[in-house]
């Protein structure tokens, strides 16, 4: 490929997460449900609802797991999952790159093996296989830990969890691109991810002939607070972004539908007749 990709995340609210205010450490959490249903009967209620006091192994576990993605699982996800090389990798900051067929796939497993988690609403196995990754025998992503396979040794290792999130930039570039400028324009791709909201993803794509294009979305792998959202995947922006490029690739679509899809949707209706028609056409 005479264009590759360069990817750098960074994780979301460290600061708050060193000092216990990101996790939810209520004194709730310390009991058996039962235990806490008690003692809440017994009009200690406000004592639930105060913060834990933090700990040593509080700090020892954050640095563990920020430990365990920085030295094991980021290389196993980007040189041995897909077709990448791990430049660097210190606790919640990477830096990787890869090839551009591998770029969407490998920022969302990077985004799960953060958290060691894979998308709700589905399986494990049909996520892999809507990934493309033939090599997922060698990680396993359940309930915040990893089962990570590397020659003869099998690790569990505890990652950082549900409630933590991270955002990736990309930039899209040309190999004759001069460097300084493609790494200018990925910090800029990871701030926009970042004044997005957090947990979200920037891919920019900076054109030989000049100029460039930008693409952002949340990466929502769960439902939000309110319990309302909870979305597949493949329906989120990433996702439709991965279901795009196997059209492209495996079906046999011209690459020029793209660019005419591009200069059409943006004038048309946004009902579902319309858009169906007019796509079908192209």
């Amino acid at each position: 490929e005479t264009y590759y990709a360069l990817i750098m995340m960074d994780g979301d609210r460290m600061g708050a997460w060193v000092s216990g205010e990101a996790a939810d450490l209520l004194m709730e959490k310390s009991f058996h449900k039962e235990v806490a249903d008690e003692l809440r009967n017994m009009g200690l209620g406000e004592y639930l609802n105060t913060r834990r006091s933090l700990s040593p192994a509080w700090h020892q576990a954050v640095s563990t797991a920020l430990n365990n993605f920085s030295l094991r699982v980021a290389r196993l996800v980007v040189e041995r999952l897909f077709s990448g090389k791990l430049i660097y990798a210190g606790g919640d900051d990477l830096l990787a790159m890869t090839t551009v067929s591998d770029l969407p796939a490998l920022m969302l497993v990077l985004r799960c093996a953060y958290s060691g988690l894979l998308p709700s609403m589905m399986e494990e196995a049909d996520t892999w296989q809507w990934l493309s990754s033939e090599r997922h025998r060698f990680l396993r992503l359940r309930n915040g830990y990893a089962y990570a396979v590397e020659g003869n040794t099998k690790r569990l290792l505890r990652l950082m969890g549900s409630k933590a999130s991270a955002s990736i930039g990309a930039v899209v570039a040309h190999h004759k691109a001069p460097l300084g400028m493609v790494i200018e324009r990925l910090r800029e791709a990871e701030r926009r991810a970042k004044n997005a909201g957090r947990d979200a993803f920037c891919i920019t794509l900076s054109k030989r002939a000049g100029g460039t294009t930008s693409f952002k979305g949340s990466w929502r792998l769960r439902p939000q607070n309110n319990g309302n959202e909870a979305t597949e995947i493949q329906k989120n922006a990433m996702g439709l972004l991965i279901r795009t490029r196997d059209v492209l690739s495996t079906k046999g679509v011209s690459r020029r539908a793209a660019y005419l899809l591009w200069e059409l949707l943006g004038n048309l209706s946004p009902e579902e007749d319309v858009l169906r028609c007019s796509i079908a056409h192209q």
